[in-house]
C-alpha cells in the first residue's frame, strides 16, 4: 500500500536525486523511479516534545510552513512552540500523493474555484482539529 501523504528529509531528497531515484520539478513535484508522483509543500515533522501540558500531543503530526504561520506556530531552528509547549522538529518536505488518473489544477484554475459553504465548514472543522 502506498501511503499517501509522507514525510521526507532535506538530507533523503538530495539523495534521491543524486542517485537518480527521483526528481523535482520547478513545480514542485516528486517523480520517483516507480513512477509515483508526490505534490511537495515545505514542512515539519514534530519530533518529540520537550516541554509543556499535556493536553496536547503533536508528536508525529506532519504540518506544513504556511499552516504554522497561519496558526502562528513560532518555528524557530529546530523548535517549535504551540500555546505553552515545546516540540522538537525535523525540517523537511510534506509529499502529497498524486493519483495517476488525477492532474494538478493550473493555479490560475485554482484561484478562480469558489468553496461551497459546506467545503469551508470542511476545511474549518480540519485545521482545528490539527
Amino acid at each position: 500500500m502506498v501511503k499517501k501523504v509522507i514525510f521526507i528529509r532535506y538530507s533523503l531528497l538530495e539523495e534521491l536525486e543524486a542517485t537518480n531515484k527521483g526528481n523535482v520539478s520547478s513545480e514542485q513535484i516528486l517523480t520517483l523511479v516507480n513512477k509515483k508522483k508526490y505534490k511537495l509543500e515545505e514542512a515539519v515533522i514534530f519530533k518529540e516534545k520537550l516541554e509543556g501540558d499535556t493536553s496536547d500531543n503533536f508528536v508525529g503530526k506532519i504540518i506544513t510552513i504556511s499552516e504554522m504561520e497561519k496558526k502562528g506556530y513560532d518555528l524557530y531552528m529546530d523548535t517549535v512552540i504551540i500555546n505553552n509547549s515545546v516540540y522538537r522538529v525535523e525540517e523537511g518536505f510534506k509529499g502529497t500523493l498524486i493519483e495517476e488518473n488525477t492532474t494538478l489544477p493550473k493555479v490560475d484554475e485554482f484561484e478562480k474555484q469558489e468553496k461551497t459553504s459546506e467545503q469551508l465548514l470542511a476545511d474549518l472543522m480540519l485545521g482545528n482539529m490539527l
